[in-house]
């Protein structure tokens, strides 16, 4: 548990920090741009009017900075700037290029242009911004490599202080699992004694309902102790203790339904299975049929008289999907993720009836995660779906 959450912060503190970078990024990009272009735009605003200003008979010259006039027949000419007849056609031509664009202001290819009306003459004043654009290109990427060098560093931050934040809680649940174990180790030998004890009173002829019930808490409580350490042993990412090895899944799934199949029929349920033959994982083979298991005894107690249990395993979308779907009353909307917790139990009252102590989903939980898969419910239609996906 402890390394899900680690392994949230260090997801969620990165999402921040990345949205945080790009954001600030973009946005001091975007001010470099605009000041760049609103630069340009103010050059080219005075530069024609300085131009307009010239005595016509006495044309100059204005290094960068152009204007081209087009009179009322269409026809375009170098406005007031003396330059040679091979520089002023391509000026010309590039003007005539500014004008398909049929937009006031902007940039096209590496030329920035402004266009106005003076003296009752379309006047169209661009300049080469090659420069201003080799520069963005420089800032952008400087943003890209300080960007990457900056969520590398931030990551190993992140990594190092994320197991500072979880330390508490592991140190915590770390006691809290040797606590279970060794209570569960300790109570384990003297409800043993009691519970024969119970069975040689009852041999030697002692009958009475209170040596029922207490038999039977016995095995309740005996039951508890054992589920108790189960789930122990499985969760805080015991993974690495799961002997991995090639089995076939559709053999363990097959075998984990087989022993309920008695159980489903006292009870008038009809269990359906479809299994895909030849599925293989690498896995432990008695914990995969321990979570079919759990999921089909969980389908049994949640189905009435007359209802069905699926049972299909199958290969779809790239992934191995194992889905135990029952009919009956469907689990509440803000129960789904809590019923994969520890001693949680929708229907109490029930459960109790029926000996059951609110663990076998969490065991079946810590199985799929030790084996790198999730567990999902869903409900439709009067059915309620357990997934096991890998």
């Amino acid at each position: 548990m402890t390394k899900r959450l680690r392994k949230k912060i260090i997801i969620l503190l990165m999402v921040v920090y990345c949205v945080s970078f790009a954001f600030i990024a973009a946005a001091y990009n975007y001010s470099y741009y605009r000041n760049g272009y609103s630069t340009v735009r103010e050059d080219l605003y005075s530069h024609y009017r300085i131009l307009a200003e010239t005595d016509e008979d006495n044309p100059v010259n204005v290094g960068g900075i152009h204007v081209v006039s087009k009179d009322d027949d269409g026809n375009l000419s170098l406005y007031r700037e003396r330059l040679s007849d091979t520089e002023e056609a391509e000026l010309i031509e590039t003007a005539e290029y500014i004008l398909t664009t049929k937009q006031k202001s902007g940039r096209i290819g590496h030329w920035q242009y402004e266009n106005s009306v003076y003296g009752g003459q379309l006047l169209i004043a661009f300049c080469d911004v090659t420069e201003e654009i080799d520069g963005m290109k420089n800032l952008v990427a400087t943003t890209v490599v300080v960007g990457l060098l900056t969520v590398f560093l931030w990551y190993l931050f992140v990594f190092r202080f994320s197991k500072f934040l979880v330390r508490p809680l592991e140190t915590a649940m770390e006691k809290q699992k040797e606590f279970m174990l060794s209570a569960g180790h300790e109570l384990k030998t003297p409800l043993t004694v009691i519970r024969s004890s119970l069975d040689v009173m009852r041999q030697d002829g002692m009958e009475s309902k209170y040596l029922d019930f207490a038999i039977d808490e016995t095995d309740r409580m005996s039951g508890l102790v054992t589920e108790i350490l189960e789930v122990s042993r499985l969760e805080e990412g015991s993974g690495d203790n799961v002997k991995k090895e090639k089995i076939d899944l559709s053999a363990a799934v097959r075998g984990g339904t087989l022993p309920f199949e008695a159980p489903a029929f006292e009870k008038g349920v009809e269990i359906t299975v479809d299994i895909e033959e030849g599925i293989e994982i690498n896995g432990d083979k008695s914990r995969m049929e321990r979570l079919t298991g759990i999921f089909v005894d969980n389908a049994i107690k949640h189905t009435e008289k007359g209802g069905q249990i699926r049972v299909i395993l199958e290969r779809t979308g790239g992934r191995i999907i194992l889905t135990v779907a029952n009919q009956g009353e469907e689990i509440p909307a803000e129960d789904r993720e809590k019923i994969f917790e520890k001693f949680y139990r929708v229907d109490k009252s029930r459960n109790r009836e029926e000996g059951r102590y609110g663990l076998g989903l969490s065991i079946a939980a810590a199985i799929a995660f030790d084996h790198g898969g999730k567990i999902t419910v869903n409900c439709e239609d009067g059915w309620t779906y357990f997934m096991f996906s890998l």
